[in-house]
């Protein structure tokens, strides 16, 4: 009886110091069930930390985007993501009314290889038991993919309407983890009705400078495309060719088909197992 009672405090012990590091962490995401402001930094900074270009020192400068709709600095920069996955988002308005969006899309990677948003884990985590035989990662960030989208924007001075300008886009990827990426596609297309720029300022009712010469003038699209076989990790990639003509933007008037739609494809291998993840947001919409 003596043997038994010894053999399982042995037992107990050897599980507790086996998972030991992994239950700190496992406190760490279930300490802030009931605050989210704490997990989203802590996802944020493991973000910046694993990204190759970017640094903690530029944590100030991004916040989550983490609802379908949200708003920057009072202008109409509306992101929206149709997968409902939160993201690490960055708005910087330049010189000529340009604006840079910068994306930055954190995921874990499970015990099947497959890429999981970083916020649904860190989600799945809260509230879930550690059992002694579980080992509990000790990082939510393993994979980011960073993103930055370029357009101009303008308020019309009488009709308040905004009207956009497609330019460009660039993205790399990065990761802490040993995975091979296959091949990259980020496609950002941009559609509306095509209005003349400046007329489209000045004028009283948006119809006034409507481009009636053009194809297809109330539903405009212009796309810039990235799409590289086997991309280098920190790498950055561009599409800087298939920009809109200074004298023309686009006004979004169709709430479902108008906007800045950006799509992102990875394919990549893991332990030899080839695996594919697709999501997409809007950096701007209606």
């Amino acid at each position: 009886m003596k043997n038994k009672k010894f053999f399982i405090i042995i037992s107990l012990i050897l599980c507790l110091s086996l998972t030991n590091s992994n239950l700190v962490f496992a406190y760490e995401v279930n300490s802030h069930v009931n605050d989210s402001t704490n997990i989203e930094q802590l996802i944020l900074k493991e973000a910046l930390e694993t990204d190759s270009k970017l640094s903690i020192a530029d944590k100030d400068s991004f916040y989550v985007v983490n609802d379908s709709v949200g708003t920057y600095n009072g202008l109409n920069i509306v992101s929206q993501n149709n997968n409902q996955q939160p993201y690490i988002q960055r708005v910087e308005e330049k010189e000529n009314n340009m604006v840079a969006v910068t994306a930055i899309l954190p995921y874990h990677i499970n015990e099947d290889g497959m890429l999981v948003n970083s916020f649904q884990y860190a989600e799945q985590l809260q509230n879930t038991p550690v059992p002694c035989n579980v080992v509990v990662p000790s990082t939510l960030v393993d994979v980011t993919v960073t993103v930055t989208t370029l357009f101009a924007h303008y308020q019309g001075q009488y009709t308040g309407a905004h009207y956009y300008r497609h330019a460009g886009i660039y993205a790399y990827w990065s990761s802490s983890k040993s995975l091979t990426m296959n091949n990259m596609l980020v496609r950002y297309e941009s559609c509306g009705e095509l209005h003349k720029y400046p007329e489209c300022l000045t004028v009283r009712y948006p119809e006034d400078s409507l481009d009636t010469t053009a194809t297809n003038n109330r539903n405009y699209k212009k796309k810039s495309v990235i799409s590289v076989a086997y991309p280098t990790k920190g790498k950055e990639y561009i599409d800087g060719k298939n920009a809109m003509p200074f004298n023309r933007v686009l006004y979004i008037t169709d709430y479902f088909n108008h906007g800045g739609l950006v799509y992102i494809q990875v394919i990549y291998t893991i332990n030899g197992s080839k695996k594919t993840y697709d999501t997409n947001y809007y950096v701007y919409k209606k």
